[in-house]
């Protein structure tokens, strides 16, 4: 059997200063890396994860970006990502140390996961290199507690129903609500109704960063992928 090996690489939430020092060492010592990207409707490509690897002393001709369909229909989407498994397993059995990264965490709402399947089915060895997710890097940054003591914290996403979003910021001391650009104005509404504290934040750690804590100013902003609540009893600096 081949001592290659497949590395899962966090590339935390989009400052290149917080890839972690073993990411960074795996990233250098692989043959190829694999980063997600995506097309978008005028055919522009763009990747969050390109953009960190570009910023890293790292040799760029290694780079080799695959393109996920962004669509509700996650099919198409599962095929690229069993594609790109595919493709790194047979260049590891042939004796390469592959990495596939994402930005964030690679196992927090991430899409390494659907990837292991193929390389348990084909005995290919693999090692997850965590990361800093973006909610941290959000909490952080807009210097706001995600949880203290015994509070109870829940991480939901945006594709959670409107009842499920109340119930959740009602039980909890603090609700992190990933990927909730379809229902911002929502969850605005939520907020504002049972009066709880919050920062809303886009594009944590990059030169898109952008944070509030009001509701008005939320809904004005348009949808984007990337972007993130948190919500607590906190008081707001």
């Amino acid at each position: 059997m081949s001592s290659s090996k497949i590395y899962a690489v966090s590339l935390g939430p989009g400052d290149p200063e917080l890839v972690t020092i073993k990411a960074l060492k795996y990233l250098n010592k692989c043959s190829v890396i694999f980063y997600p990207q995506t097309v978008g409707s005028s055919g522009d490509i763009k990747s969050h994860s390109g953009s960190i690897l570009n910023c890293l002393d790292i040799d760029k001709s290694k780079m080799q970006g695959y393109t996920v369909p962004m669509k509700v229909d996650r099919d198409d989407a599962l095929a690229a990502y069993r594609d790109v498994a595919i493709q790194a397993s047979d260049l590891c059995k042939k004796g390469s140390d592959i990495c596939i990264v994402a930005e964030g965490d690679i196992s927090f709402y991430s899409t390494f996961s659907y990837m292991t399947d193929v390389f348990n089915d084909n005995n290919t060895d693999y090692e997850v290199v965590p990361g800093i997710p973006a909610f941290i890097n959000a909490g952080a940054v807009g210097q706001i507690p995600i949880s203290l003591q015994q509070d109870k914290t829940l991480i939901i996403t945006g594709f959670s129903s409107d009842s499920e979003i109340e119930e959740s910021v009602s039980n909890n001391h603090t609700v992190v609500v990933m990927k909730p650009a379809r229902k911002k104005n929502q969850i605005c509404d939520i907020i504002d109704k049972l009066d709880k504290s919050f920062i809303y934040a886009e594009g944590v750690g990059t030169d898109r960063e952008f944070i509030t804590n009001s509701t008005d100013v939320v809904r004005e902003r348009e949808k984007t992928y990337f972007s993130i609540f948190i919500i607590n009893n906190y008081p707001q600096k």
